[in-house]
């Protein structure tokens, strides 16, 4: 190759330049820049050539080792990418001026539902603070735009945002200014999530957690309550009935402590139904029993049974009741009747001058159904606005301090609002003012759909019939009952009336005596040791026992008065037992 060059030069005199040409020197290789030019005699002729030499190894080592950076470079820029991109964190980079360069694909998920990544990208600089030509920041709060202008780093700054699909959520960013080796400030980056359903736990969680305690400090509070009102009427009790053994007591004063000793069971009896029936409410347990009922005869039978508190206190009571009210309703009588009296009951009890108004007229609910409404005003106390919701809480009442002047458990209205929900209807309160009282909403609906037929209901007070003296004269009674006191106690109310009584210690024993005796009716308890009083009863009939057998048991719920039927019993009654009500329901059944 030397030798063609030398003779191209020296037959036409032209120079010749060879660039980077490998020369091996020894056992090392090198490059030179090779320059042939033609030498000239006095007369112009060329008599020779010329080569100057160049070496340029180190120019081109450098270029080749520049070339192999720039390849690293390249692929580890292609490997970040990537792991960029499978990052499950929106990355974005940006230059000096706040233009974004680079976004990844999480940048759509994050920010952007529903649009492709370069879409994204374009759209979407305003909202991290970006400007699309890159003139100026959207807002110099955002972390990118306080990384570019003053290099703070922010770590986890947490931002409520409008999302680009009109949705709002809680963005976590954190930012950083890039730099160059002059400590220049190059760009930034910024990495975000969506911690908008990590934020909504939290914040559940944090709810979940002050509720529990508010609810643990209201059951301490109820607890305290419900301690004093059920010893209060207790201890009374107690107390009384110690000084009924007094042989040398008054019949006068033995008259009083008497009465006092019923009342105060009474209130002990309500108060423990309450807690019964709200502990069957939350658990889902309640048992309702439609069927036709008179809205206008519950409201006028609570009304007569609270019209003699009303007078004590002084109050106007007035009751009214409209011509749309429907003559018949189909919905558990009971605990439309409990709901009321709850309510009106209330309104005497916190109301000290003025008047309680009772109102009932028809009325249809949000879906157009046929309901009744009970309005129930006062002059009462009132509840302060803050407290209208609360106070159908469990163990809520509007104010503490009311325990302590009026007393009560706090669980009434509670009962009360589920109780009504129960029955399609519910309680508000539409009116209310602290010192000039409140007016109370109740809405049954009419629920024909629901009618049932069972039988057998349960009996109350009401169902009692006056009955004459010895009205048991010539009847034979067995008692199967486990309690040797209520043995007692059901022998004496029998036998005052003239009633052949005799007693069983249990099932078994029970079961014994009525196949083998001859008895008009048989008493029998539910709940008892050896054999119990379904069992007893079943065997009774299949062995073809077939006089009436009356229930009784402290279970007063409308699954066990059906379990009690399903089984043969001829009715129910619930403990604690009312004397009148016995002798008229072992009447009824007997004369049958």
């Amino acid at each position: 190759e030397v030798h063609g060059i030398l003779d191209d030069v020296i037959r036409t005199g032209k120079t010749a330049e060879l660039h980077e040409i490998p020369i091996t020197l020894g056992s090392s290789l090198r490059f030179f820049n090779l320059t042939y030019s033609a030498r000239r005699d006095l007369e112009g002729q060329i008599n020779g050539v010329m080569i100057l030499g160049t070496e340029v190894t180190g120019e081109v080592q450098a270029r080749e080792k520049i070339k192999r950076s720039e390849a690293e470079l390249a692929t580890k820029t292609a490997q970040l990418e990537t792991i960029i991109e499978q990052m499950p964190m929106a990355v974005v980079f940006a230059d000096a001026k706040g233009k974004l360069v680079f976004a990844n694909k999480q940048v759509e998920k994050v920010w952007r539902h529903g649009f492709i990544p370069s879409e994204t990208i374009e759209e979407y600089r305003e909202y991290i603070g970006f400007h699309p030509d890159g003139r100026r920041f959207e807002g110099k709060d955002w972390p990118i735009a306080r990384a570019l202008l003053t290099g703070e780093v922010v770590v986890n700054e947490d931002i409520d945002v409008l999302r680009g699909d009109d949705t709002r959520g809680i963005i976590r960013i954190s930012a950083a200014p890039v730099k160059n080796s002059a400590g220049e400030i190059i760009g930034g980056v910024v990495v975000s999530e969506d911690v908008t359903e990590q934020k909504r736990f939290e914040l559940d969680l944090k709810q979940a957690k002050e509720e529990a305690e508010r609810a643990n400090e209201l059951k301490s509070a109820f607890l305290a309550n419900m301690s004093h009102e059920i010893r209060t009427p207790l201890g009374a009790m107690i107390g009384f009935a110690d000084l009924l053994r007094d042989p040398g007591l008054a019949p006068g004063e033995r008259d009083n402590y008497t009465e006092i000793l019923a009342r105060n069971g009474e209130s002990l009896s309500v108060i423990i139904n309450d807690i019964l029936d709200l502990s069957k409410v939350e658990a889902g347990q309640l048992t309702l029993e439609f069927s036709e009922t008179s809205p206008s005869e519950i409201a006028e039978d609570v009304v007569s049974l609270l019209r003699v508190k009303a007078k004590e206190k002084d109050l106007a009571f007035d009751f009214h009741c409209e011509d749309d009210v429907p003559k018949q309703i189909v919905s558990d009588s009971i605990r439309i009747r409990q709901v009321l009296l709850n309510i009106v009951a209330n309104a005497i009890k916190f109301t000290q001058y003025g008047s309680v108004k009772v109102r009932c007229y028809g009325c249809k609910n949000d879906e157009g159904r046929r309901s009744v409404c009970f309005e129930v005003a006062d002059t009462g106390i009132g509840i302060p606005f803050t407290q209208k919701d609360k106070i159908f809480e469990m163990f809520v009442q509007a104010d503490g301090s009311m325990t302590r002047r009026f007393g009560g458990t706090g669980l009434g209205l509670a009962l009360s609002k589920r109780l009504a929900l129960a029955l399609g209807g519910d309680i508000r309160i539409t009116e209310t003012e602290p010192g000039k009282g409140s007016t109370f909403l109740i809405t049954v609906e009419d629920q024909p759909e629901k009618k049932n037929s069972t039988h057998g209901p349960e009996r109350t007070k009401k169902d009692a019939v006056e009955v004459k003296p010895n009205a048991l004269e010539g009847l034979s009674v067995l008692v199967v009952d486990d309690s040797p006191d209520n043995r007692q106690l059901i022998w004496h109310y029998l036998s005052k009336q003239g009633a052949f009584v005799e007693t069983a210690e249990n099932g078994l024993i029970g079961y014994r005596q009525a196949i083998a005796g001859n008895y008009d009716i048989v008493l029998m308890d539910i709940q008892m040791p050896e054999m119990d009083g379904y069992t007893a009863t079943h065997k009774l009939r299949a062995a073809g026992f077939r006089k009436p057998i009356l229930a009784l048991t402290a279970h007063a719920m409308t699954d066990v008065r059906q379990k009690c039927l399903n089984v043969g019993c001829t009715g129910h009654l619930p403990k604690p037992i009312d004397r009148q009500m016995l002798i008229s329901t072992i009447l009824e059944y007997v004369n049958h």
